[in-house]
Order: structure tokens, then C-alpha cells, then sequence
């Protein structure tokens, strides 16, 4: 069902609506992160909001879902109060957290530029955001300090479905975020890290291990048509650092992937 409506609204580029019940699904199901709109035929100023939503979900479509629900319509009234949605328009992130999205709530402007900001910042886990490359860098080795993390940025939500499913696969074994997209600023940050230069490439899905105090790159020729290929690969690449992590030969095979 929700699919349906997606293919049919990307002819268009309209925001898909859903009822209170796909939003149920999609808090408990989803593995992306997404953003819900809710509006109400009160709102003088919802019809503009979800104008612009339009234009933001022209620009997102490929790293994030957007879908918008009327609080109108009587079978939406428990969903809109359950989230709270008094005051129109209103617009709440969903994060990817484990399995437990997390909301965040918007009220301020309805420009399409002020929305796209506020999802942009909301959508990117804490390595992606970080100022500058000596802070990317400085989070990750942090984190590998604490024990076995995989870093995958993807430039597309398709595969990120493959990587989450890894994630829940090794939970309690490795600790795995998923970046999905990267802005402008977030790529020069990226390509300012030593260790990633000549190698890191945002049109592709780049993985960091971080794994004993030092950082692991492996770059994957991405092939949206098959993203299950992303998981086979994501696969040998964990079970190949949980044997071996600790080794002087990693950083030797790291050609090999």
C-alpha cells in the first residue's frame, strides 16, 4: 500500500498521505529514517506547508521518506493526539535509533530551504555532522576505543535497508551506524581526512572500521539495482574483522574488499 502510493506521487512529487494506521506500521517497521506532516483543514497556512514539503521531498527522495496525515479526518484524530499535533502545521522526524525512531518536532517556518535544513540536520548520525575532519576523526577512533563499530555511509535509502537488517543481525556484537547521504559541507569534511584521501568517494558506499584504536576504509562500487549485493558484502566484511580484529595484517588486506 504505501508503496503503491510513493510510485504514484513521484510522478507528481506530491507528499504520499497516510492514514493513521501506516504511521503506526511505520514507527514500528521502518528501518529509515523518515518525516510525517501533519495538517488539519483549519490551518490556513497547511496548504503552503505541504507545498514546500513537496519541493523538500523532491530533493530528499532518495535519503529520506515524507509522508503527511490529515488530523481532520476523524480515523486520524487518535494518531494526531497521540503525537501531539495541536498546532498546524506541524512536522516530526522520525530517526533510525535501534528499533525505536525517535521523534523531533517543527513549528517554526514553512520555507522550503528551512525545512530541508531541519531534516538535513535530523537525518545524519553524530560522526556525519561533526564540524571538521580532525572531529570526524576524533569520533571515530573514540569509538573504536570502546570496542568493534562499522561506519557505512551510503549516497542512497535503498541499500541503507540492507545495513540496518545487518545491524540488527550483530546487535550485541558490533556497534554498526548507517549514514545516509552526505550535504556539500559534510563531503569536503570527509575529504579532508588523510586517511581517506584518493579513496573516499560520496557517490559510492564507503565503510570505517573502527576496531582497537585505528580506522579501516573500504570503498564499494554501488549498484542500486541490487543492493542485496551490499549486504553479502557488509557480511564478509564484519565476519572478516570480528576473526582478525587486533592484527597487524588488516590494514595489508584492506586492498582486498
Amino acid at each position: 500500500m504505501l508503496i503503491s502510493l510513493i510510485v504514484k506521487s513521484m510522478q507528481y512529487m506530491e507528499v504520499p498521505t497516510i492514514k493513521g494506521g501506516d504511521l503506526k506500521k511505520l514507527e514500528k517497521g521502518s528501518q529509515l529514517s523518515f518525516a510525517v506532516i501533519f495538517t488539519s483543514k483549519d490551518c490556513r497556512t497547511c496548504e503552503d506547508a505541504v507545498d514546500e514539503m513537496s519541493d523538500v521531498y523532491q530533493e530528499l527522495f532518495e535519503v529520506l521518506d515524507i509522508y503527511q496525515i490529515s488530523c481532520s479526518k476523524e480515523s486520524n484524530v487518535a494518531t494526531c493526539e497521540k503525537y501531539g499535533a495541536t498546532k498546524f502545521p506541524m512536522l516530526k522526524m522520525f530517526n533510525h535509533r535501534g528499533s525505536t525512531p525517535v521523534p523531533a518536532e517543527y513549528f517554526g517556518k514553512y520555507e522550503s530551504d528551512v525545512i530541508e535544513q531541519f531534516l538535513h540536520e535530523r537525518i545524519r548520525d553524530p560522526f556525519a555532522v561533526a564540524e571538521n575532519a580532525h572531529a570526524l576523526v576524533d569520533f571515530m577512533l573514540t569509538k573504536a576505543l570502546e570496542g568493534f563499530h562499522m561506519f557505512f555511509m551510503t549516497p542512497s535509502k535503498k541499500p541503507a535497508e540492507f545495513l540496518y537488517k545487518l545491524g540488527k543481525q550483530y546487535f550485541g556484537k558490533a556497534n554498526i551506524i548507517v549514514q545516509v547521504g552526505l550535504d556539500e559541507e559534510q563531503k569536503k569534511i570527509y575529504e579532508q581526512v588523510n586517511h581517506f584521501v584518493g579513496k573516499f568517494n560520496p557517490d559510492e558506499i564507503n565503510a570505517f572500521a573502527a576496531v582497537g584504536g585505528s580506522l579501516h576504509f573500504f570503498p564499494f562500487p554501488i549498484d542500486a539495482d541490487e543492493p542485496e549485493q551490499v549486504f553479502q558484502w557488509a557480511q564478509e566484511l564484519m565476519e572478516y574483522f570480528q576473526n582478525n580484529a587486533g592484527k597487524q595484517q588488516i590494514a595489508d588486506d584492506e586492498d582486498d574488499f
